[in-house]
Formats: C-alpha cells, structure tokens, sequence
C-alpha cells in the first residue's frame, strides 16, 4: 500500500472484529467456534495471487449457508488471506486489549481502544489509488454429483488499479458494493420479491 506502512483494505472496525472474535464454523453438520487465528490453511488462489494462508474467521456465511441453502451440507467455513505481519499486528493488539469496543476512561474520557486504532488507519476510500495488486473472492464447494466426487471454485478476481482506473476505488470496495447495487436493480425490477431480512442464498440466482 503506497504511502502508509500498515493499512486494511476494508472497513478496520470491521476487520479487527472479524478476526479477533471466535469464528463460527459448520464441522459434521453442527456449529462449533473457534479461537481466534488458530486455524489456517494453504490455499492456492488463481494466478497472479498464488499460495497463501488462509486463516478461519467470523463472517456471517457460516451463520446462515448451512440453514438456507436448500440442501443438507456437511462442512461449512470463512477464510480470509492474512500475511504474517497482519496477523502480528492483530495478534498484539489483542494481546494489549486494543481491539476491545468497550469504552475504558482515559484521562476522564470515556474512549473505546478500538476506535482509537481505527482512528489511526487509512479509511478504504483513502486507499484508492494506492494499492497494488489483486484481490480475489471465491466458494470452494466440494461433494458429488451421481456418485462422483466434484469440486468447483467459483470466484471474482479483480485488479486494485484497474479498479481504480475504472471506478476511482480499489478492488476490495468494487467487489463488495456491486453485488448490493446489483440486487438494488433487482429490486427496482420486480425479480426479488421476498420482503425482510434474508441471506443472499435464498435469492434466485438467475437473474442476478
């Protein structure tokens, strides 16, 4: 990232949260958590990107994939992608108790830790432009299909600077605002019906 020496691509409260609370995950058909970044594993992502580690966190697929998908599955996991000088960062902030959201006084002002870090983070908009490289997005779904064994990997693979070129943002923010303007058109014409709160996976997928 060009000009600041640590940053998060995405919302930092965001972030911080997701990685430091105990992660959901769906192992032999039930819920069972995690401790924080104690779970990883290699995983290769499309080129350019390669191998990297990916580590188990908390995200909200886990939550409602296995309740709402239409079929029974057996094992449902969220991963992200963290470098080893991240997962430092985080792991001491933790450590320091920096990433709590509860206020604590200091100096007779009542502050949150994690505001005051999150505070000191570039904002997404504010890294625009300044990152390089490529961002990737993707299900892994393993199972059968007439007694063969099948695995797929869907995903969205998109450039920071092409991003930025193209929309003046950087890849992370373009890959999640589309699909909700997506579904926003949806819902202007007509081809999403239900009213609520409902998981993605529940919306045909055809017409998005």
């Amino acid at each position: 990232v060009q000009g600041f020496k640590f940053a998060l691509s995405f919302s930092p409260d965001t972030a911080i949260e997701e990685c430091l609370e105990p992660y959901l995950s769906y192992e032999n058909g039930r819920f069972v958590q995690g401790e924080p970044l104690s779970t990883q594993e290699e995983f290769t992502f499309p080129e350019p990107i390669g191998k990297q580690k990916v580590y188990y966190v908390s995200h909200e697929e886990v939550g409602t994939l296995p309740l709402h998908l239409g079929r029974q599955i057996k094992n449902c996991n969220f991963g992200y992608a963290l470098p080893d000088e991240l997962v430092n960062v985080l792991k001491v902030l933790q450590l320091l108790g920096l990433d709590g959201a509860e206020p604590v006084e200091v100096k007779g002002v009542k502050v949150a830790p994690r505001d005051v870090v999150t505070a000191l983070l570039p904002t997404p908009l504010e890294l625009s432009g300044k990152i390089k490289g490529y961002t990737c997005v993707g299900t892994l779904v393993r199972g059968t299909i007439g007694g063969e064994k099948v695995e797929k990997f869907m995903y969205s693979l998109e450039s920071h600077e092409d991003a930025y070129l193209k929309f003046k943002t950087q890849g992370t923010s373009y890959q999640t605002a589309v699909p909700a303007a997506v579904a926003a058109d949806l819902f202007a014409e007509g081809l999403i019906m239900q009213r609520g709160a409902f998981p993605a996976e529940v919306i045909d997928p055809k017409p998005f």
